[in-house]
């Protein structure tokens, strides 16, 4: 009356024609594109975008001035925000906040950021 279910052997799918879709270069080992600043409130992602210095030199400039002035981070919901920095407010998209805004925000020289090399 009851027969026994046969096991049938899963269909593969074919995602050789989806491969192309997506990008076969690989980061460096230690290449990041986004740099991550603690402020009063929250830590505030920041991304590279298209800053072309050092990301190392600009965290570490954003970060000093975050020590030392007054910035905070307001969610408004459905990605925007507002960013206040000295008092001033900017309002974030959902596009998030690169690296060259916020330098602008906190009245940072971009030349100002290269690295010195030890010779």
């Amino acid at each position: 009356m009851y027969r026994k279910l046969q096991k049938e052997e899963p269909v593969e799918r074919q995602t050789s024609s989806y491969k192309r879709f997506f990008s076969t270069e690989k980061k460096k080992k230690g290449e990041c594109d986004r740099i991550q600043i603690k402020i009063e409130n929250t830590h505030l992602n920041i991304d590279r975008g298209s800053f072309e210095g050092s990301i190392g030199a600009a965290e570490e400039a954003i970060q000093s001035f975050a020590d030392h002035h007054e910035i905070s981070y307001k969610s408004l919901g459905h990605g925007n925000a507002t960013l206040i920095v000295q008092g001033m407010e900017h309002g974030i998209t959902p596009y998030g906040i690169d690296i060259s805004m916020m330098l602008k925000f906190c009245n940072i020289d971009e030349s100002q950021l290269t690295q010195k090399l030890d010779i």
